[in-house]
This record gives C-alpha cells, structure tokens and sequence, in this order.
C-alpha cells in the first residue's frame, strides 16, 4: 500500500485508517525481507515518491522488464495526460512493481547472507526450477520401481 492509501478521506471517500503508513513501514521492511521482494528501491523512490529508511535495498535485486513492460514503455513514457482526479497534467512512466519471488539476492541484504550460508537456499526459498527437478526425480523412481508391461496389441501402430 502507498502512504495515502492510508487516508482516502482527503481524495473525498472512505474513512481514514487508525494507522498510518509510518507505523507500519517497519513491518512492511520485515515482510519485503521475509518473502524475499525483489524490487529497485530507488525506482520506486524517484518515480513513485515512496520513502524508505536511508540505504534500503530491497532483499532481491529486481526482475528483469517483461516484454510487454518495454513496450508500453516504449510508446508511453514521457507521454502528457489529464489527471481526471487531480485536473492536472501528468506525465506516464512505466515503473518496476515490487514482486514476491525468486529472483538474485541483493549482496547488501541479511537475506543474501542467510542464502549463501545455508548452501544457496536460505532455508526457505525455493525455485520453480527446484520443485521440477525434485518431481522428476520421483517420478523416475516410481518409474523404475514398476513393472515393464508389453503394450497391448502387438506394440505397434499400423
């Protein structure tokens, strides 16, 4: 959530929040390092406006630009519109979403040192890739603990 999700009351609906953004931040830090966000936190502070404490990196570095991303890029960055809300001009950039998954661990991050001492794992992340390679390797245990049978039919196909 963004700081003025907390008080919708100032945009003319909802109620505002008992909290504030401020009182929760630390545990939004807590959260991105548990999950293991990957992010560019200057990004999201020079395009989006968000604060975070000085020297923050999010725990992963961030994910590559997806295809589409580049190319509404391409067309929309820098591109003028009318805020129907504010009534004013704004200028479009694509920007970067912070994402809960896989991706490189930021060396300046307690995330990155738990995963290089647990042997690459951290104790808890795991990759697609990974999960695959276990499910193979069971089904070719399975595979190879039953019996060969001959297709019926002859086996072959006419």
């Amino acid at each position: 959530m963004l700081p003025e999700d907390f008080d919708t009351e100032s945009f003319g609906y909802g109620r505002s929040w008992p909290l504030t953004y401020d009182e929760l931040e630390p545990h939004y830090r807590a959260a991105e390092e548990e999950l293991g966000v990957a992010a560019d936190a200057e990004e999201q502070r020079e395009r989006l406006g968000l604060r975070f404490p000085d020297g923050y990196v999010f725990p992963m570095r961030p994910l590559p630009a997806a295809r589409l991303d580049r190319l509404l890029a391409a067309r929309l960055d820098g591109r003028r519109v009318k805020d129907p809300v504010a009534l004013r001009e704004v200028e479009l950039r694509v920007v970067g979403t912070p994402h809960a998954r896989n991706g490189v661990p930021d060396p300046g991050t307690t995330a990155a040192a738990a995963t290089y001492r647990a042997g690459g794992t951290g104790g808890r992340i795991r990759t697609a890739g990974a999960w695959a390679t276990r499910a193979a390797s069971r089904t070719a245990r399975r595979t190879r603990s039953t019996p060969r049978s001959r297709p019926r039919g002859g086996g072959a196909l006419r």
